[in-house]
C-alpha cells in the first residue's frame, strides 16, 4: 500500500549487499574508490531513473490491474531502442522497428476494451515506468561500457544508490506519508 516506501527500502537492502560484496569480493573495487564517480551527473541521471522505473511501476499496480501493467509494459522496446538510438548513437534496422510497431500495435488492441475501466493515473504511472525502464537501461549501458574506468554491475549499484534512495523518499514524502498520516487506525498497517 505504500510502494515508494517499500521500493526504498528495497534499494537500501541492495546498496548494502553492495557494499558487503565489494568488500568481500577481491576482484570488485572499494567502496572508497568509487568516489569521483558521484561527480558524473550521469550517475545521478541513472540513479533517478532507477527510481521511477520501479517506483512508478508498482505505484501503477495500485491503480490498474496486472494485466493492463504488463500489457503496457510490453511495449518498452521501443523507447528503448528510441533512446538508445539518442544517447548511445546506435542503429537498429527498419525491420526491427517494424516488428515493434506490430507488437505496441497488438498491445494496444488487447487493452482497448479495458482503458475505460482503468485509472488514468495508474496509466500514466506505467508509461512514466516504461520510458524511466528505457532510460535506465541505455544509462546502465553507457555507464558499463564507457569513462575512464566503466562500472561492473556491482559499483553501478553503490554509486548510482544513494540518487535512487533519495528520490523514492522524495515520493515517499510526497505520496505514501499523506496516505499513511489519513489513514485509519487498523487499516493498511
Amino acid at each position: 500500500h505504500y510502494p515508494f516506501l517499500l521500493t526504498a527500502g528495497n534499494k537500501v537492502v541492495g546498496f548494502l549487499v553492495a557494499v558487503a560484496v565489494m568488500y568481500f569480493d577481491k576482484g570488485l573495487p572499494m567502496p572508497t574508490e568509487l568516489s569521483e564517480q558521484f561527480l558524473r551527473p550521469i550517475v545521478h541521471l541513472q540513479g533517478v531513473a532507477t527510481a521511477l522505473n520501479i517506483g512508478l511501476n508498482n505505484y501503477s499496480l495500485m491503480l490498474i490491474t496486472l494485466t493492463l501493467n504488463q500489457v503496457l509494459k510490453a511495449t518498452a522496446p521501443l523507447p528503448t531502442a528510441l533512446l538508445s538510438t539518442v544517447l548511445e548513437h546506435k542503429s537498429y534496422s527498419w525491420q526491427l522497428y517494424g516488428s515493434m510497431v506490430v507488437l505496441i500495435s497488438g498491445c494496444a488492441l488487447a487493452a482497448w476494451g479495458d482503458l475505460g475501466e482503468e485509472s488514468l493515473l495508474g496509466i500514466l504511472a506505467a508509461c512514466g515506468s516504461i520510458l524511466a525502464s528505457g532510460l535506465w537501461t541505455v544509462l546502465s549501458a553507457v555507464l558499463m561500457q564507457s569513462g575512464v574506468k566503466p562500472l561492473d554491475a556491482v559499483s553501478l549499484l553503490f554509486v548510482s544508490g544513494p540518487t535512487c534512495i533519495l528520490t523514492l523518499l522524495i515520493f515517499f514524502f510526497a505520496v505514501d506519508l499523506p496516505r499513511l498520516m489519513n489513514a485509519e487506525p487498523g487499516e493498511h498497517r
